[in-house]
């Protein structure tokens, strides 16, 4: 735990990168503009700017930012999320149990095994997909042509290809508005 601002951390070298904030130290320099940072990921973030790459993406709507700290603002505002980083490799998530089966990924623990061909996942929703394999279940519909899938990936990748719109966009389809007069 920092002792000037309380915050926490899970590994010693991020309390030693953090310091550098409080110290004043900024070893990381941007050659463009020259501007310094104390953190690594502060100058790949600012040199978005200068390159107009906007690399963080919202889950829950279409927006990009250049900035990780400016998607978090963005998640908070308009969609009521908080985020969870992994300090390890800066990925965001917008629920904690996505974070945790992230770190579980990184440091090799798969503790959900499949009992048909002993192959192990991070996630028991994972194990459960897979398992569409061997029953043959097709659980995933089209709502827009009725193809099935045994992947959820598959329908969303099948959504964006054929029909051009993600698994939750339902904006394309034809809906034609019915009026029973009951006179």
């Amino acid at each position: 735990m920092c002792l000037l601002c309380g915050k926490t951390f899970t590994q010693k070298g991020n309390l030693h990168r953090h310091m550098r904030v409080h110290a004043g130290i900024k070893p990381f320099q941007c050659k463009i503009c020259g501007k310094t940072f104390s953190q690594k990921c502060s100058l790949q973030d600012h040199l978005n700017l200068h390159s107009g790459d906007k690399p963080h993406k919202c889950n829950y709507c279409d927006m990009v930012f250049a900035h990780k700290p400016v998607l978090r603002k963005h998640l908070k505002q308009l969609h009521g999320k908080n985020s969870f980083d992994n300090a390890h490799c800066g990925k965001t998530f917008t629920q904690k149990k996505n974070l945790n089966r992230h770190i579980r990924g990184h440091m090799g623990i798969r503790p959900f095994q499949c009992s048909v061909c002993l192959k192990t996942f991070t996630a028991k929703s994972t194990l459960q997909d897979h398992l569409n394999i061997h029953s043959g279940d097709r659980p995933y519909k089209c709502h827009c042509c009725d193809m099935d899938f045994k992947h959820k990936s598959a329908l969303k990748k099948h959504l964006n290809s054929v029909h051009g719109r993600s698994g939750g966009d339902k904006s394309g389809l034809d809906i034609t508005k019915v009026t029973i007069d009951y006179d």
